[in-house]
């Protein structure tokens, strides 16, 4: 056990800042913290790493195991990316964060119908996370399915009437369902 922690420390060190590893010998969950801090900075091997250090820890975590799908996503491994989350998701079913991520691989490599069956049951268990519901607009938009997009839509601007994504989707469906009617 001392033997792999060591080895843990010493890939930690390779990938790390001495500020950054500081802060995960204080704190482990901070190591995950940080490898989405990678993701959201485009540097996605890294976070890539950090998760799987992270799943060496606890392999069961379900941010690590989003995280793990996340960065595989980015780095343009979308088979491995599925497997992961699909997996996760039978750990975590009504995991949102999950589902949305899930649903964007599901779209991402054409199998509409889930990516839509995902989004939805995310948005269905938080209906907070906005970003779900636009990409949930934006793929009934992108199928055609301009009212039910618009309906959406409709949904983000009753509880954020100021997001601005979503005021500029709205607009667009609203040209082009006058468009379909004319």
């Amino acid at each position: 056990m001392k033997k792999d922690m060591k080895r843990y420390h010493d890939r930690l060190k390779n990938i790390l800042s001495s500020e950054e590893l500081c802060c995960i010998k204080k704190d482990s969950s901070t190591l995950i913290e940080i490898a989405y801090d990678y993701i959201e900075m485009g540097e996605f091997k890294k976070a890539f790493r950090l998760f799987c250090v992270g799943a060496r820890l606890n392999s069961l975590d379900p941010d690590v195991l989003n995280g793990l799908g996340v960065s595989l996503c980015e780095l343009g491994k979308f088979d491995i990316s599925r497997q992961i989350l699909e997996n996760a998701i039978r750990l975590y079913p009504d995991n949102p964060v999950i589902l949305s991520n899930l649903a964007s691989i599901y779209r991402e490599t054409g199998l509409i119908e889930l990516a839509i069956h995902c989004y939805h049951r995310a948005v269905t268990i938080d209906p907070g996370i906005v970003e779900a519901h636009l990409n949930l607009a934006d793929l009934y938009y992108d199928t055609g399915d301009l009212f039910v997009a618009y309906l959406t839509v409709l949904e983000v601007l009753k509880n954020h009437p100021g997001n601005e994504e979503a005021i500029e989707l709205r607009d667009d469906l609203l040209i082009n369902l006058g468009l379909s009617i004319a």
